[in-house]
């Protein structure tokens, strides 16, 4: 999970650019905080430059629409 104190990631931050912190948590820690559950500070999400979801959580591919009508239309 990346996460960074305003949602900005490989952005410049004062005068550094700076990367997300990378931590390691199960899902359901990461919906708890996204969804409100727990409080914690910064923006917390999944992120990387290719599928994270075909590749770190495959177990979720049956839940997604093979197709998605305004996403075609958005791209």
């Amino acid at each position: 999970v990346a996460v960074t104190p305003n949602g900005y990631a490989d952005a410049v931050n004062g005068n550094r650019f700076v990367m997300p912190e990378e931590r390691q948590m199960t899902f359901s820690s990461l919906l708890d905080i996204v969804e409100g559950k727990v409080k914690s500070s910064g923006v917390f999400y999944v992120q990387k430059q290719c599928s994270n979801l075909t590749e770190e959580l495959p177990e979720l591919t049956g839940d997604v629409q093979t197709h998605i009508p305004w996403m075609s239309e958005a791209l």
